[in-house]
């Protein structure tokens, strides 16, 4: 059942959910979030092909990339480290 603020505003022509202006706003925002996310994941498999390279520089690794990824990286060094990057490095056998 809807209030009657629903039904006053729907029959005065203002729907709760917004104009169609306010539905562009939020697909741009949305685009450019999806957008953020993809150049995200560029600069992580970047960084990640950049450790496969033998680069090790922390700083240098995440500079353009978000929280979580930073995270990620950090952890990928740290078992590099651990195990020992020889043994971690090898492909499996064919």
């Amino acid at each position: 059942m809807h209030s009657d603020t629903y039904v006053l505003g729907v029959l005065a022509g203002n729907p709760p959910w917004g104009t169609k202006g306010d539905i562009i706003a939020i697909e741009l925002t949305e685009r450019q979030s999806l957008q953020s996310d993809i150049d995200d994941g560029h600069a992580r498999l970047d960084a990640f092909q950049r450790i496969w390279a033998d680069e090790r520089d922390y700083d240098a690794l995440v500079q353009a990339i978000d929280d979580l990824s930073t995270l990620l990286v950090q952890e990928v060094l740290a078992q590099l480290k651990d195990t020992g990057e020889a043994e971690v490095l090898q492909c499996p056998p064919e």
